[in-house]
């Protein structure tokens, strides 16, 4: 069935102090399905009715009762009952918000958010009186990345009116991609993952985007499938038959898991993790809130990434993404005179440098788009210059690389050299930013990006984990 998805209290309502959600999903075409013993609207497999509840005093759980019958389908000609019940935790008709004085969400209608002193979020607790409703609390410790490395789960005791010890897993990494969720002794993995390149055509300049090829809990393996937007539509085991197939509101608010084990899966919308039962994603530098449609924290680069310190990808998920809760991304792509090389045009916002490496063209440049002077970038590989001298001075780094040779690969070739002074030039450029007190940047992000088509022909290390954020204050 679908997961009810709560309306804005008022817009379906039926009686004083009551809120509508809609609850949907699928059954056989035949069958006659109730929610809550009224009858729903059928469209082929689907179904679509509502449940009801009280909202007007706090936080509530609203139940739907579905039933399914399907009318003589037995072998001996009787009716194929089946039966579900699904609820929903909605907040109160009237959800106040709170924040602290860095930006960050500390309180809504159903919890509570407690962050550390570098704005990373490390509690999530049911406000007092949603104890028993909600049941769950949740902590959360990071490494010096910001990379979250474990979660502590402690369940409300009705029976002493506190919470229980709570139980710690822990998480695993190469760069961004989570590999293994373990037990706290580090001897039991629960969950394994295993990655392959991502929309970048690496390993996770795309924030593993699309990346994830295979995922293991205890001895089964699922295989996630992916729509154009790089989010996670369905699962399917190890022969390749579908077990459960998942659909999204356009901010990722889940409206259809088919099968109860697709809830388990961590990655679901953008390929992120799923932080189940609070309605959020982990993107890595920040939490994304699907009820809300926006970041619960404000962005770390500051008004330098845009004046809307909360949005996430200016409100636009179809078109852009946003890889590590840092930026959006938009890529378009053209090919060259021959119809092989691929040609990127790269939107730089302002203080943020990117440097793009791969396969370049003689003669048609790679485009950067400068959204400000006070941003910077550079291209490396075949034909540095056609790209390079097309760069405005003022976003130039210095001393560009304006060579037109093919660059020799492997660890010790002339490219790997070039990628190691682009690096030092980019620290130069971010720190020229710093310096340039007009400019409002407080911090500066320089990222590796691969040309689309590099991996096709050569091997490379994947440059992403050079990716840095230069803090001013710290220069």
């Amino acid at each position: 069935m679908r997961e009810c998805v709560a309306k804005e209290p008022g817009l379906n309502d039926t009686k004083e102090n009551q809120i509508i959600i809609n609850v949907t999903g699928t059954a056989i075409t035949a069958s006659i399905v109730t929610v809550n013993e009224q009858p729903t609207t059928r469209l082929g497999e689907y179904f679509a009715g509502t449940a009801s509840g009280d909202n007007s005093t706090g936080t509530t759980k609203i139940t739907a009762n579905i039933h399914a019958v399907n009318p003589g389908a037995g072998p001996n000609g009787e009716d194929v009952v089946s039966t579900a019940t699904k609820s929903k935790i909605v907040p109160p008709e009237e959800e106040a918000f709170t924040y602290d004085d860095d930006g960050n969400l500390t309180a809504d209608g159903k919890w509570t958010y407690t962050w550390d002193a570098e704005n990373r979020l490390i509690a999530i607790i049911p406000k007092t009186g949603n104890e028993a409703l909600i049941g769950k609390k949740l902590t959360f410790g990071y490494d010096t990345d910001a990379k979250r490395i474990w979660q502590d789960t402690a369940n409300w005791n009705t029976g002493t009116s506190g919470w229980d010890s709570p139980s710690r897993e822990r998480y695993l990494y190469d760069g961004w991609n989570l590999l293994v969720i373990t037990d706290d002794t580090l001897t039991t993995a629960s969950k394994r993952f295993t990655w392959g390149y991502d929309l970048s055509n690496t390993f996770e300049s795309a924030g593993g985007v699309t990346g994830l090829l295979l995922s293991h809990a205890d001895s089964a393996g699922a295989l996630p499938m992916y729509d154009g937007n790089g989010n996670v539509i369905a699962l399917g085991d190890e022969d390749s038959e579908l077990i459960g197939k998942y659909e999204y509101g356009p901010f990722g608010q889940l409206l259809l898991a088919s099968d109860e084990q697709l809830l388990e899966h961590p990655f679901q919308w953008s390929s992120k993790i799923h932080i189940s039962n609070t309605g959020l994603s982990y993107y890595g530098y920040r939490f994304y809130s699907h009820r809300l449609e926006r970041w619960i924290g404000r962005d770390p680069l500051k008004e330098n990434g845009g004046l809307n310190l909360y949005g996430a990808t200016d409100g636009d998920s179809i078109n852009f993404i946003d890889f590590t809760g840092l930026s959006k991304k938009k890529r378009k792509k053209v090919k060259d005179s021959s119809g092989s090389a691929k040609i990127e045009v790269i939107d730089v916002k302002k203080c943020e440098i990117v440097i793009l490496y791969g396969h370049g063209h003689s003669s048609i440049p790679h485009e950067f788009n400068f959204s400000s002077g006070c941003s910077g970038g550079e291209f490396v590989g075949c034909f540095p210059g056609t790209t390079n001298s097309t760069i405005p001075s003022e976003n130039q780094l210095p001393d560009p690389d304006m060579g037109n040779d093919t660059k020799t690969t492997g660890p010790n070739g002339d490219f790997h050299e070039a990628m190691i002074s682009a690096k030092k030039r980019a620290q130069k450029k971010a720190k020229s930013i710093c310096e340039n007190k007009s400019n409002c940047c407080t911090a500066v992000s320089i990222s590796y990006q691969v040309q689309g088509g590099f991996f096709d022909w050569l091997v490379q290390p994947d440059y992403s984990g050079w990716n840095e954020n230069i803090k001013c204050d710290d220069l």
